[in-house]
This record gives C-alpha cells, sequence and structure tokens, in this order.
C-alpha cells in the first residue's frame, strides 16, 4: 500500500470520528430502549445520590455514574432533550478516542500507516462496538477503548523504560478498574508481561520497577473511585460471595487498602457471573452455557471481511516469525481472557464481553497481505453488511447466519 502524508491521516481519523458521529445519532434509539437500560439508567441516579458503586442486582463503576450525571445536567440545561438522548451523549463523543488509539496501537505493533489507517477505520465502523456504544448505562465501549490505551502504555514502558511510562502504565491500569470491573484480571496478565520483560534484571531493580507500578496501579483506582472509604476493616465490609466472605472472616481486623465500593463490586460480580445462566445457543436454551460460546460468537457476529483477513493475518504472523515481545501483550490478554470467558465465566450473553480484547483479537488484519483490490473489496463487503444490518447494531450478525434466522 502507498504511503500516506501525516496531514492526510490527520484528516482521515477526524472523518471517521464525525462520521462515526453522525451515525450514531441517527441510529434508531427506540431499537436499544431494552428491558433492562430504563432498570439501569434509574438505579444508577440512585447510585449518584447514594455515593454508592455497589448495588443489589448490578455493579456501577464511576464511568457509568459520570454517564448518568452528564445526562442530568443536559435535561437540566435543555428540558426539551429526551432522556435517551442526554445520557448517550457522554458515551458517544467519549467513545471516539477508540479511532485515534485504534490507530496509534496498529502503529505500535509495527503497521505501516496505511494499514494502520484501514485498522482504525475497521473498527471504527464495526457495527457491534457502535451498537454498544449507544446503550446509555453500559461501559463495554468504554472499556474497548480502554484496553487500546492500556496496551499503547505498555508498549511505551517497552520502547522507553523509564519510571515516568511505568508509572504511566500503571496508571493507565489502576483507572481502569473504575471503567469496568473485568479489568480486575488485566491486573493478572500485565503482571505477566511485566515480569517476563524485566526477567533478565536484577532482583533489586525488578523489585523497585514492580514497586511503582503497583502504587501508580493502587492510585489510579483509588483515584477513580475517590479514595471511598478506604482502610475499612474487611469484617466490616458486607460481602455476598462465598470466597469473599470467607476472606472477611479470615481478615475481619484488617484495614483494606482499596475502596470498598470496589471490593464490593468485584464481590457481586463473582457473585452472578460465577453462578449459572441460561444460554441461547444453535436454537436451543441450555442452563450451564458451553465452553466454545464466544468462539461461535466471534464467528456469527464479527463482519467477515474483518475476521477472516484478521486470522490470515494471524497465521502468517505466526509462520513468517513477524512476532516481537509488544505482541505478546497482545496475546497474553487474548489467551488469557478467552480461557476465562469459556471455562469460568457463566454470563453467556452477547459478544460485548469480548470488548476488552476485541481490538487486540483484529490486530491480525496488520499482518494480512494488503493490495488494492483487497482493500476496495473489503470496504465494499462491509459496507454492504453494515447497511443490510441497519439501524439494530446490537443484533448484527454476519453473512453466515441466514436471512431466517436474523
Amino acid at each position: 500500500m502507498k504511503l500516506i502524508s501525516r496531514n492526510k491521516i490527520k484528516l482521515a481519523l477526524l472523518a471517521i470520528v464525525v462520521f462515526r458521529v453522525v451515525i450514531l445519532f441517527n441510529l434508531d434509539a427506540h431499537t436499544y430502549w431494552t428491558f433492562d437500560e430504563p432498570w439501569n439508567t434509574d438505579t444508577a441516579k440512585q447510585v449518584l445520590v447514594e455515593k454508592q458503586f455497589r448495588r443489589t442486582k448490578d455493579s456501577f463503576t464511576p464511568i457509568s455514574i459520570a454517564n448518568v450525571y452528564v445526562g442530568q445536567k443536559l435535561m437540566e440545561m435543555n428540558p426539551s432533550l429526551d432522556k435517551l438522548t442526554s445520557y448517550r451523549v457522554t458515551g458517544i463523543f467519549l467513545n471516539q478516542a477508540s479511532v485515534p488509539f485504534s490507530y496509534l496501537f496498529a502503529v505500535g505493533l509495527g503497521a505501516a500507516p496505511p494499514v494502520a489507517l484501514l485498522f482504525s477505520a475497521f473498527l471504527g465502523f464495526e457495527p457491534n462496538l457502535l451498537g454498544h456504544t449507544l446503550l446509555a448505562s453500559n461501559v463495554d465501549g468504554y472499556i474497548y477503548t480502554w484496553f487500546l490505551l492500556l496496551a499503547l502504555a505498555a508498549m511505551a514502558w517497552y520502547r522507553k523504560p523509564k519510571y515516568s511510562t511505568l508509572t504511566g502504565f500503571g496508571l493507565v491500569l489502576g483507572l481502569a478498574q473504575g471503567v469496568k470491573l473485568t479489568s480486575a484480571y488485566a491486573v493478572i496478565f500485565c503482571l505477566l508481561w511485566f515480569l517476563y520483560v524485566v526477567r533478565k534484571q536484577s532482583f533489586k531493580d525488578i523489585l523497585r520497577q514492580l514497586s511503582i507500578f503497583l502504587f501508580a496501579s493502587w492510585f489510579g483506582l483509588c483515584l477513580f473511585y475517590d479514595f471511598n472509604r478506604l482502610f475499612t476493616p474487611f469484617g466490616e465490609i458486607h460481602f455476598v460471595s462465598q470466597p469473599f466472605q470467607h476472606l472477611g472472616a479470615m481478615l475481619a481486623r484488617v484495614p483494606s487498602i482499596l475502596p470498598v465500593d470496589y471490593l464490593q463490586g468485584l464481590d457481586m460480580c463473582l457473585q452472578t457471573d460465577t453462578n449459572p445462566r441460561p444460554v441461547y445457543i444453535r436454537d436451543t436454551f441450555l442452563l450451564h452455557g458451553v465452553w466454545y460460546y464466544f468462539l461461535y460468537v466471534l464467528l456469527l457476529k464479527t463482519p467477515l471481511p474483518m475476521l477472516v483477513p484478521a486470522l490470515w493475518g494471524w497465521a502468517r504472523a505466526a509462520k513468517q516469525k513477524l512476532l516481537r515481545a509488544p505482541h505478546g501483550f497482545v496475546i497474553i490478554f487474548i489467551i488469557g481472557f478467552m480461557i476465562y470467558f469459556s471455562f469460568f465465566f457463566n454470563a453467556q450473553i452477547g459478544m460485548r464481553y469480548l470488548f476488552p480484547i476485541y481490538g487486540f483479537m483484529m490486530a491480525g488484519l496488520l499482518w494480512f497481505p494488503w493490495k488494492k483490490i483487497t482493500v476496495v473489496g473489503a470496504t465494499i463487503w462491509m459496507a454492504f453488511s453494515f447497511w443490510y444490518n441497519w439501524p439494530n447494531f446490537i443484533g448484527y450478525f454476519n453473512e453466515i447466519v441466514s436471512v431466517k434466522h436474523h
């Protein structure tokens, strides 16, 4: 592919952002007015009043509360605004950061600017991501964007191993805990990659850097949760899941160094996500789900002009040994999250749970041997699939699914 000037790339990214905003404001809002949406927004308002992020039925992170807060302020300023539009303004605009982040992510993995731009465009107009961006109380669009930022921070530290870049990496990881509670598992995967990168250094250097990284992560987490109820003894925290109840009993007098709301959010997620839920797959309701659910969802819901080149690209990168240390960060996250979601996670109710690693999985697009004809063909196919499923992108399926099953 031909090289593109930096100014043209900036204009192209800006055009993608503007076009995405126009599309999001013109989607049929009532398509997304589901059973959960009114309950989530009303509950989030109550959470905002009580300044507690945990509720009896669900867990709210600070970023989801911010959605509702901004929506309330907009309706106070302009009472003619309807509830749906006002609540979605925050998500629609904040999620546009995913466009430049995806471009920088691709460049960071070694892609040429034209390929990185194509990657950003494809993910920018990915129907599943667009559809979930509209859900007012949903943070899946945010976590997709934030994990791209997390990868950028990790790669920045890898290329320039300074205390400043390491602190930035830790801060982004800590702040991610205030976006979606699934990010708790990212701590494990980031630590694995951290240890891989510093494995040849002295024990003293590793310990010093690990201390800086963990402190920055802790500070970012506490900052997002407003340092809420730090150092509360575990015995005074109400837990509902057995693991956390046992933890509370064992450490009854030990003060917690994490915000209570964060711990209770993790506790609630553990309670709800580990309980068996009925799963609908292949025209059948199953009580306990199946290990291949998310692989099956990817096969049916990922646009084929993205899925096929991505798989081809990953195979080509492995065969030609194109993968380097920064790619290891992406691979650790893909493998780790897929194992967790496939074997230990019971909320098999859609594609949105894969959004944290969706951009990572689509990184295979960067190693596909793109030619002019394949770019044009994939773009036309993507546009057709986009048009065919308009305006209900939550219910998007690719062409493997017949019209009857749509």
